[in-house]
């Protein structure tokens, strides 16, 4: 809302989409609500040239010919390619869901066998932390038979969840927050074994609670 208030405070004219602003300002506005969200990235330039060298754009090929990616897409990337390689050890959950091809994006959503909602799990270098938790879709009706069991779901599952529902969306979300630093390869092991076992746990609760 502060932000909306500065931009507002900041048009030449109450009725016209023009800003009275500095590039740095603008600059400083944009990486605000580049904090927002799991998959911003700005990358500043001088000369044509990054001043931070982690914002590089790294060429890859790809069966429709090349595409350019930013680090943190070849790091999205590379963290759910892993995933997919490592669901294999745990049987309980190969047995469960069936996997989806690694894209280089903060979400990789996974099926439960209803059109209603989804799994959806995310990772966010913005944030350090990675979540889990169901995705309600256009249709949430099956949304208000899981919150009306809240307390039991948390004591099943054995972690605090968001209930996010928003009136003016037509998703919904119910959401388990996780500490990670995503740069740190030598905890994804660890990563990847947490959402495996709490994907299956989410899935039986869907079992469980929507009737």
């Amino acid at each position: 809302h502060k932000t909306i208030d500065r931009l507002t405070d900041l048009r030449i004219r109450q009725n016209r989409e023009f800003f009275n602003i500095t590039p740095n300002e603008a600059l400083n506005i944009l990486k605000r609500m580049a904090t927002m969200l799991d998959d911003a990235e700005i990358l500043e330039y001088e000369n044509n040239k990054p001043l931070n060298p982690d914002t590089n754009i790294t060429v890859i090929e790809k069966d429709s010919g090349k595409i350019k990616l930013t680090n943190t897409e070849l790091i999205q990337l590379d963290f759910w390619t892993k995933f997919n390689e490592n669901a294999y050890r745990n049987h309980s959950f190969s047995k469960i869901f069936n996997l989806r091809k690694p894209y280089p994006r903060h979400w990789y959503d996974l099926n439960v066998g209803s059109s209603l909602y989804h799994i959806c799990n995310t990772v966010s270098r913005q944030r350090s932390e990675m979540t889990t938790g169901l995705y309600f879709s256009d249709d949430k009706d099956a949304y208000p038979k899981f919150l009306n069991s809240a307390d039991q779901i948390e004591k099943y599952l054995g972690y605090k969840i968001e209930w996010r529902n928003n009136p003016n969306k037509k998703a919904a979300r119910l959401l388990i927050h996780q500490n990670i630093n995503i740069d740190n390869k030598e905890r994804w092991i660890e990563a990847f074994e947490w959402l495996y076992d709490i994907c299956i746990k989410i899935y039986e609760i869907t079992k469980i609670y929507n009737k």
